[in-house]
């Protein structure tokens, strides 16, 4: 191969993995809005939300839940992706999202060894 071909393939191969990373770490609003349901298979570091309980985000940064109410969120962009802050008033959950397999719906993570968190409906 001559050295054109290997440098076009290199920087190929750099955008595509630039590409992915962007696609499944960053998470913007109009990717996130909607309902959620809460996948919870053992209760351990589950912050007292249980399988089955629903969560609404909505477009205007306030979200919905069965768990602990009606409340604000903020979306927080960094070089590790797109955090979530929940806030209840008193009370606030701080998190991220993940997107498992690359391609599958966004997941806001509870506790991720567990595989506890917000599956998009």
């Amino acid at each position: 191969m001559t050295e054109k071909k290997v440098n076009k393939i290199w920087v190929i191969s750099l955008l595509t993995i630039v590409s992915l990373y962007f696609y499944n770490t960053y998470f913007f609003q109009v990717l996130i809005t909607g309902k959620y349901t809460a996948e919870i298979p053992n209760n351990f570091g589950s912050d007292g939300i249980n399988d089955g309980d629903k969560l609404e985000l909505f477009n205007d940064n306030t979200f919905k839940s069965n768990f602990r109410g009606i409340g604000t969120y903020k979306l927080i962009h960094n070089l590790s992706g797109t955090k979530i802050n929940l806030d209840f008033g008193n009370d606030g959950l701080i998190t991220y999202f993940y997107r498992p397999y690359l391609i599958g719906k966004p997941k806001i993570v509870i506790f991720r060894d567990l595989n506890s968190g917000f599956q998009k409906d």
